[in-house]
């Protein structure tokens, strides 16, 4: 019985993800295509709070640390900026986030063929599942070569939270 209840949660895991990707697919690329069609950022947010209710990382910034290490490619972010690949009239080809929990580092790259911007931001663990970061900088690479934009400093903190990790898959908040 145990191992049933298990295969229908990974059943049901495999499904939600499959959609959750689907949906991300249809959303549209341009920046002001997806201002206009809102109907997709709320089928994301309701897949994805389908997905979350499955989450078995508790501590993803604690003791499972480990298993955000690495690149991660994203595929849909709801907001209409750098780190989500838009800037301006620009939209990234590929953005790529690469996360050091252990360090406190997160990297974004954002490919827009020509040139590439860079978001580096030092984070702190707030809890097990939100990050805290104090300050980014920002930069543009060009011909290889990193040449610095600007830094900013908040008020505060921005904070993201972790709310579904798994080994091929999160979802920040």
């Amino acid at each position: 019985p145990e191992s049933r209840v298990a295969a229908s949660r990974a059943d049901m895991v495999a499904d939600l993800k499959k959609s959750l990707l689907s949906v991300c697919a249809k959303a549209p690329t341009g920046r002001f295509d997806r201002e206009d069609n809102p109907e997709i950022a709320d089928m994301v947010k309701q897949v994805a709070g389908e997905l979350e209710r499955y989450n078995l990382v508790d501590s993803p910034l604690g003791l499972d640390a480990k298993k955000l290490d690495g690149n991660w490619e994203l595929v849909y972010g709801s907001a209409i900026s750098a780190v989500s690949g838009f800037m301006g009239t620009f939209e990234a080809k590929s953005v790529t986030h690469t996360l050091s929990a252990s360090k406190g580092v997160h990297l974004i790259e954002a490919d827009y063929g020509s040139f590439k911007a860079l978001w580096l931001a030092k984070f702190s663990r707030v809890n097990d599942k939100t990050m805290g970061m104090p300050a980014e900088g920002w930069f543009w690479k060009v011909f290889g070569k990193q040449v610095p934009l600007f830094d900013v400093s908040f008020q505060g903190e921005a904070k993201w939270t972790l709310t579904y990790t798994d080994a091929d898959l999160r979802i920040v908040r």
